[in-house]
């Protein structure tokens, strides 16, 4: 999918909160992604995946438009987002206050084997991915 493509579909869309899976190896290019969603849709943006946990500060200070990013297994941590918890209340985040100050939330527990059963599977492809628009029960992930 373009960029172009990318950014229709958020912007038909029109989400409130957009999760992206970012990488070191292409965190301008995802960045740059994010800043453009949120400049057409208004929506808050976390960066996700295990690049998340290298050098979170660097990567938030790269950037005016995302505020926030989540450490570790961050399946929950996006749940608690999705579902209004305060910023400050969940565990895992990393985010920028109204000062643009970096908070390091603390850690979240490791997810148990058993529970890791329960989660559903996420959809293969990106058409599948931006059609699943009940993820959390609030939120879009674009993958990208």
């Amino acid at each position: 999918m373009s960029h172009d493509e990318t950014y229709k579909e958020a912007t038909k869309f029109s989400p409130d909160l957009t999760v992206i899976y970012f990488s070191i190896k292409s965190v301008d290019n995802d960045l740059l992604v994010g800043e453009e969603i949120n400049r057409l849709t208004g929506s808050d943006i976390v960066l996700v995946g295990h690049s998340a946990s290298f050098y979170p500060e660097e990567v938030l200070k790269k950037s005016s438009k995302i505020s926030m990013l989540a450490l570790g297994e961050f399946d929950f941590t996006v749940l608690d987002l999705a579902n209004g918890v305060p910023k400050e209340d969940i565990k895992g985040l990393v985010w920028k206050d109204s000062q643009n100050k970096i908070k390091f939330n603390p850690p979240r527990e490791p997810v148990p084997g058993e529970e890791l059963d329960r989660f559903p599977s996420l959809p293969m492809s990106t058409e599948d991915i931006l059609s699943s628009k009940n993820i959390g029960s609030q939120a879009m992930g674009i993958l990208h």
